[in-house]
């Protein structure tokens, strides 16, 4: 199973696509929903960067819904899962490196960060070192990415999973190869 999704992954110009199913008024399972991703991104000022949005709960334990689509066409980015809840999403990054000004930063954070739940860090070592207050859970499906820690750097390649725990990071490609990542991202607290 996880060959056939990196399969699915290894190009960034593969449309994907997303199969939701669940059950009919009588219980019987059925596709609900077949379609290319419907809600797509290019984060703002990184050209070749986008975020696919599968799957958002708005609160965990999830409502299981069989007739909504959370993530509908034309919807907005959230950098962030809903506080009490959980997205699943897929990065598709083009080989080229991306580095923007202090103020290109701020207008690229404030543009995804419509919750206003994810910190940018001033003075960082990545023009995008932030932080939200979430558990995540990524899997490098293809290419690989630094990870840009406070004071480390590590990478990350094809097959590597990382759970993050609200730390303060940012995602470098240095290697002028596409990557690809899937993210579950689960909304959480700082603890006080």
């Amino acid at each position: 199973m996880v060959s056939r999704v990196i399969k699915l992954f290894m190009s960034n110009d593969h449309k994907i696509r997303r199969v939701v199913v669940g059950n009919d008024e009588k219980g019987r399972s059925q596709v609900l929903f077949d379609s290319d991703m419907p809600n797509v991104h290019q984060r703002p000022n990184s050209p070749g960067t986008y975020f696919n949005e599968i799957w958002t709960s708005e609160i965990i334990p999830a409502k299981i819904s069989s007739y909504k689509d959370t993530s509908p066409k034309g919807g907005h980015l959230r950098h962030s899962p809903p506080g009490n809840g959980v997205h699943w999403r897929i990065v598709q990054s083009s080989g080229k490196r991306v580095v923007l000004s202090d103020a290109e930063a701020r207008s690229s954070h404030e543009k995804m960060n419509k919750t206003g739940s994810s910190q940018l860090k001033k003075g960082g070592r990545h023009w995008n070192m932030h932080r939200t207050p979430t558990v995540d859970y990524g899997f490098c499906l293809r290419g690989e990415r630094h990870l840009v820690l406070e004071e480390d750097d590590v990478l990350i390649t094809q097959g590597t999973i990382v759970v993050q725990l609200g730390n303060w990071h940012a995602w470098d490609n240095r290697s002028n190869v596409p990557v690809n990542m899937a993210y579950v991202m689960m909304g959480g607290e700082f603890a006080s």
